[in-house]
């Protein structure tokens, strides 16, 4: 006897609302803290079910927006307006958003304020639930060419109490012609392999670069002392040839 079907569930009803974090990594996805001016790192928004929902993106939206970049010491700039478009594309660009998760990323060059030796981050997360199409027009955001760079409409997306301000780790920046301790390389050893970036790659191969250093100068040592000898042979036989040629026409 076949039984009746279970009633449907609405799934929204039983999911909870998603758990979000922020961080900032290198491109290979290590978790980073001590970076060099200019290096490539990736900045990070995801969110997952806490009762282990898979498909969470099919149920919600995530919108990243209201970004922020501190000193530490009370100066911050706005650099992601309410609407998640980017306002300084040399800071960061716009986020780009996952089709098979609730996640959002972005990759951008590490940059400091001047006199500052550390950076903080700061977005708030946009929420919204996809049924009957309530993130249309939210996320992913209309950040077009048409679109003025500091135009800000609020019909859409509006800070309220239901967003969550989220923060990176604290980043500590450093320039590369400023002086690094061997603790902060170190750091950098940890942070970044060999194959994350050229500049680091020359840092970590220091050990090499000074091995090769020494054989370049032993082997312009051992080309100066082979044309010296050169030298002083040639002249020894022009010399003989000459005191036998001058025997021949005395005698």
């Amino acid at each position: 006897m076949l039984g009746c079907p279970p009633p449907e569930t609405d799934l929204q009803g039983t999911i909870e609302p998603p758990k979000c974090q922020y961080s900032i990594q290198s491109t290979n996805g290590k978790a980073i803290s001590h970076v060099l001016v200019g290096e490539t790192v990736e900045h990070l928004w995801k969110c997952y079910s806490a009762n282990g929902y898979n498909d969470v993106h099919k149920v919600f939206g995530l919108l990243v927006h209201n970004c922020f970049i501190e000193d530490g010491q009370g100066k911050r700039e706005k650099i992601i307006d309410e609407q998640g478009c980017s306002l300084d594309p040399l800071v960061i660009g716009t986020p780009e958003y996952s089709k098979t998760s609730l996640s959002a990323s972005i990759k951008a060059l590490v940059v400091k304020f001047p006199d500052r030796d550390s950076v903080d981050f700061q977005c708030a997360i946009h929420m919204c639930v996809r049924d009957e199409g309530n993130c249309n027009g939210i996320t992913p955001p209309n950040c077009g060419s048409g679109r003025s760079r500091r135009h800000i409409d609020s019909s859409n997306v509006t800070s309220s109490a239901d967003d969550w301000k989220l923060h990176a780790q604290r980043l500590t920046v450093m320039d590369i012609d400023s002086k690094i301790t061997d603790s902060d390389l170190g750091k950098l050893f940890n942070n970044f392999p060999s194959s994350s970036s050229p500049e680091f790659s020359k840092l970590q191969n220091l050990e090499d670069r000074e091995n090769l250093c020494v054989s370049v100068l032993s082997f312009g040592l051992l080309i100066a002392s082979t044309t010296f000898l050169f030298t002083v042979c040639l002249t020894v036989l022009i010399g003989l040839m000459f005191m036998r040629n001058t025997k021949s026409v005395n005698f």
